[in-house]
């Protein structure tokens, strides 16, 4: 009897979502590895690393900035101000963010290691593929952007 239901391996040939969910596994894996050692994920230290960027952000803006969901991006950012690395401090009817002391020295603790995962990542993929891959990936998030608004 044949299922009505696509095989998952015809299903897959042509599921970009697929294929994006697992390289972003995969990449993950490689960052996290190497930011073990300062305590913190890939999410963690990209969370700090573009907040060090935008100081004083409200946490909708900053959920803007990150791709992120207000509820996503507050779940997120609850380890990190438990952990001191981060305030938010009443503004208005908003918060705003900010690193603390102690978020800036653990992002610079962070950096050299990302560095490294970044050069692994770059080394496997080689520099064609990594300068394509990122062209591509920058055009889609900015076509998927403009759908959604639209």
């Amino acid at each position: 009897m044949k299922s009505s239901l696509v095989a998952e391996s015809e299903y897959a040939l042509g599921c970009t979502c697929f294929y994006l969910r697992s390289a972003t596994r995969r990449a993950t894996q490689v960052y996290d590895e190497h930011l073990q050692a300062a305590g913190l994920t890939v999410n963690q230290y990209s969370l700090l690393s573009k907040l060090s960027r935008n100081a004083g952000v409200s946490v909708s803006r900053f959920a803007e900035v990150m791709s992120m969901d207000r509820t996503t991006l507050t779940r997120n950012l609850q380890p990190l101000q438990a952990a001191g690395w981060l305030t938010a401090v009443a503004a208005g009817r908003s918060r705003a963010l900010a690193l603390t002391a102690a978020g800036e020295v653990k992002l610079a603790e962070a950096i050299p290691l990302w560095q490294a995962a970044q050069e692994k990542v770059n080394q496997v993929l080689g520099p064609q593929t990594q300068r394509e891959l990122h062209r591509s990936l920058k055009a889609s998030i900015k076509s998927l952007e403009a759908e959604h608004v639209a």
